[in-house]
């Protein structure tokens, strides 16, 4: 099990994390099957240091997007400003897209630490993360 990330996405993706900060930031990976080729950000209307959310009204038009775009969702992105980069038990208990994979970013120490996961059914299981050529 392993994500692939285009170069560029790794920086962009903790870039916009870190702004978010101190609140988590989220976002999402968008490609082809387990290769994302670009970031999306997203609002976290929570604005919680420790948990995230995403309106209704954005996943639907992002769906509406990608789904006419030939493309899906890769990944479900998001910060620990200073935990861990695993998924906490919220993490495990909201995670309802089994197929995408989950990135985590720790920002608790000067170099982010990013790690990605697969939840289903309560299973976490760790995905390598590789960068594109």
């Amino acid at each position: 099990m392993r994500l692939v990330l285009d170069p560029p996405l790794l920086d962009q993706l903790t870039g916009y994390l870190k702004s978010c900060l101190p609140q988590e930031g989220c976002g999402f990976l968008i490609g082809i099957e387990d290769r994302a080729t670009r970031f999306v950000p997203a609002p976290n209307v929570l604005a919680s240091r420790s948990a995230f959310e995403v309106t209704p009204a954005f996943l639907f038009g992002l769906f509406r997007e990608i789904r006419s775009s030939g493309e899906h969702l890769v990944g479900i992105c998001h910060s620990h400003p200073s935990g861990p980069a695993r998924p906490s038990a919220r993490d495990v208990a909201e995670a309802h897209y089994p197929a995408a994979f989950y990135v985590i970013v720790s920002l608790a120490d000067e170099a982010p630490e990013v790690r990605a996961w697969r939840i289903f059914d309560g299973q976490v299981l760790e995905a390598e993360i590789h960068a594109s050529c």
